[in-house]
């Protein structure tokens, strides 16, 4: 981490959501953030509530499917301030429908955001991020689960799951930590941000968000504290921790239990054409 002055952490997707509230949590403890998203005018808004906040906010555009707008992101915080303690890999989309109802194209866009977006800014930042440093990649735990319905989605999850995990291994003699989030569902903008197949999807997982007892602020403070601690693997949910050991120790019974949901959700006729998701960060 930096010796001196206030330390620096880079976000995409920070504009709302778990971003915006992981942002704040940085800004609270008096680090510099720099605030990336694709929306300009709330970029600029969190900027500003970071400062609010006992931050310092650096509103930036950029997007992470672009690499040369990835490249001047670099460019502006190193010189700006010359490194990072902390890279968030936030920004994603969602994509409801089974494998034969999503296109291909839309399994493209899918990935170039979910996962070549992780990977493309962590390669793009990692000669930034100093010793004793810290990236945490925000996955889903859609990318445990590998729930029905939501196949394009929990792939990608997956994928950022298994990069995290090669990604610590190949950091540990720069002494740079590694973290990967697996949250379910939780209170947030998700819902006014992303596309369902259906309304019954839709009601099923705002029903789920609403009743859900953890917030975008606990998920935040979680991984705050991955920081210091270096836990790897954060689970926030414990009823989806619970079903992480179910799928570990009982495979065979926890894939049953995924055919009996996809029958029930087959029969609510759940499964419509997919449409393509616009950014949750």
């Amino acid at each position: 981490m930096s010796s001196g002055g206030a330390k620096r952490a880079l976000i995409t997707g920070a504009a709302s959501g778990l971003g915006k509230s992981l942002a704040l949590r940085f800004a609270a403890d008096g680090w510099r953030v720099a605030v990336c998203d694709l929306d300009e005018d709330r970029v600029r808004q969190t900027a500003a509530e970071i400062d609010d906040a006992g931050g310092t906010g650096m509103p930036v555009r950029a997007d992470v499917t672009n690499e040369q707008e990835i490249e001047r992101l670099a460019e502006s915080v190193s010189g700006h301030w010359g490194g990072l303690d902390v890279l968030v890999n936030n920004a994603g989309i969602a994509i409801a429908g089974r494998t034969d109802e999503t296109s291909m194209e839309e399994w493209r866009r899918i990935f170039e955001v979910n996962f070549f977006g992780v990977l493309r800014t962590t390669r793009i930042m990692l000669p930034l991020i100093v010793r004793g440093g810290h990236i945490i990649n925000v996955a889903s735990f859609a990318g445990i689960a590998a729930a029905p319905g939501l196949v394009a989605y929990n792939t990608t999850k997956a994928a950022v799951i298994s990069f995290s995990e090669s990604l610590r291994a190949e950091l540990v003699e720069k002494d740079i930590g590694v973290s990967v989030t697996c949250p379910a569902f939780f209170k947030t903008r998700l819902m006014e941000t992303s596309s369902a197949p259906d309304d019954k999807t839709r009601a099923m997982v705002e029903r789920l968000m609403k009743h859900s007892k953890v917030t975008a602020d606990d998920v935040a403070e979680q991984m705050f504290a991955s920081v210091r601690t270096r836990q790897f693997m954060l689970i926030p949910h414990l009823d989806a921790r619970w079903y992480w050991r179910w799928k570990r120790f009982f495979p065979e019974s926890y894939f049953r239990g995924l055919q009996r949901m996809a029958r029930r959700a087959s029969r609510a006729g759940k499964h419509k054409q997919a449409r393509p998701g616009r950014d949750v960060g």
